[in-house]
This record gives structure tokens, C-alpha cells and sequence, in this order.
């Protein structure tokens, strides 16, 4: 049986490849036009999407609990993620080839534990684990910077051991987070047709509206980018 939000994500799916077929087609019907001698002057059919209306019935089965814990209920621990951080500090700083005097390395780790505890006490608030690990990686560099490096070659390293910890740090806290309770549903008309009349099953309407894109290039830093923007 399929879990709720999967069957809603392969209807989605399936609108969606119907607006990709109606593209190709509308593709094949310009080639068409183009070799025309009359249809090369008139304008191409294109259909959209602009809204499908989906009325889905289901029957909720049962609630599967995560394997680990439900997302919502656990609070993420700054602490143990701290003692994470460490774990991919060390190698992405030798890495980078910045080496940290006994006197660094232990200001460095006393600003991070102090970086922990603020993040704790802030628990109040909903937190993601990508900013706890931002938020590292910004007091790592913040310190380096303060450390008296400040040749071009030593901010290049910093700039590159910001990125590369970023990225890696944000890989390692992924294991800190939960899976969600998941609802495990009948769908197909056999079951719905064994759970009873239709007034007694789970009716869910679905409006949704298109909004395309598109692909545009952009330049950034002086570097051309391809990136999808809104229609």
C-alpha cells in the first residue's frame, strides 16, 4: 500500500508529464506549420494547464511511525551536532592546508562550544539543522580571520574551507534529522469499493495551478549561468 504523500507526489508526477507530451506535441505541430506553405503564417496551437481539479478519494489505512522518530517531536540537538562538526573540521582544515596553533585550536573549539550552547538555549524558536551547521562553519572562519591571516593566499584557503565545510557539514547533520510518521492508504478502486460507500471514505480535493519555467541565462560574477526562472 502506498504512503499518502507518494501517491499524491505520482499524481502530480503524471499532470506534469501530460503538460511535458502537450509540449512536444505542440513542438511537432510548429515543425509542421513551418513546412506549410499556408500554415507558416497562422500561429501554432500550444495548450496549458492553467488549473486541474483533482478529487481524490482514499481510505487511510494505518499510521506508519518513522524509524527513527517523529521530526516534529524530537528537538535537534546543537550539542551533539557540535561533537559532530569536529569530526569533519579537522580533515577539511588540513584539506585546505591552514594549520592552527595549540593556542587557536583551543580558542577555536571554546568559541564553538560557546556557538552550541547560544543555539540550545534558542530552542525555542524551530531551528534547521542547515543554519546550526551554518553557523558553525561562520565562527570558524570568523576566527581565522581574526588570527592575523590576511594575505591573499591565506583568504583564498579561507574562502575555500568555508565552502567545502559548508557543504560537507551539511551532509554530515543530514543523520541528525528524523523521518515523519507517514500515512499508509488504500487507493486503488478495488479497495476503495471493499471499504464501503463513499460517504464513509477520505475525499481530498487537489486545485492545482500552473506556473511554468523557463530557462534563462544569467550572468553572475562575471560567469554565464543557465538557471530556471518563473515564466
Amino acid at each position: 500500500m502506498p504512503y499518502l504523500g507518494d501517491y499524491l507526489g505520482h499524481l502530480l508526477s503524471e499532470i506534469t508529464n501530460a503538460r511535458v507530451q502537450a509540449d512536444l506535441e505542440a513542438v511537432r505541430i510548429a515543425e509542421l506549420y513551418a513546412s506549410h506553405p499556408l500554415l507558416k503564417h497562422m500561429p501554432v496551437p500550444h495548450f496549458r494547464l492553467p488549473t486541474v481539479t483533482l478529487d481524490v478519494p482514499v481510505v487511510i489505512n494505518e499510521m506508519e511511525t518513522g524509524r527513527k522518530g517523529t521530526a516534529l517531536k524530537v528537538k535537534i540537538q546543537p550539542i551533539h551536532m557540535r561533537r559532530s562538526f569536529d569530526n569533519i573540521l579537522v580533515p577539511q582544515l588540513e584539506r585546505a592546508g591552514i594549520k592552527l596553533s595549540s593556542r587557536e585550536t583551543i580558542n577555536l573549539k571554546r568559541e564553538l562550544d560557546q556557538k552550541a550552547n547560544v543555539l540550545k538555549k534558542s530552542q525555542k524558536v524551530p531551528i534547521s539543522v542547515t543554519h546550526i551547521a551554518d553557523e558553525m562553519v561562520s565562527t570558524v572562519v570568523e576566527k581565522l580571520r581574526e588570527s592575523g591571516r590576511d594575505k591573499e593566499e591565506d583568504l583564498a584557503r579561507i574562502d575555500k574551507l568555508a565552502e567545502d565545510l559548508r557543504t560537507a557539514s551539511h551532509v554530515e547533520f543530514t543523520k541528525f534529522l528524523y523521518e515523519p510518521d507517514r500515512l499508509n492508504v488504500r487507493v486503488t478502486n478495488k479497495e476503495l469499493r471493499e471499504a464501503g460507500p463513499s460517504e464513509l471514505l477520505m475525499q481530498i480535493r487537489l486545485s492545482i495551478t500552473e506556473e511554468a519555467m523557463e530557462w534563462a541565462v544569467i550572468e553572475s560574477d562575471g560567469k554565464i549561468k543557465s538557471r530556471l526562472v518563473q515564466e
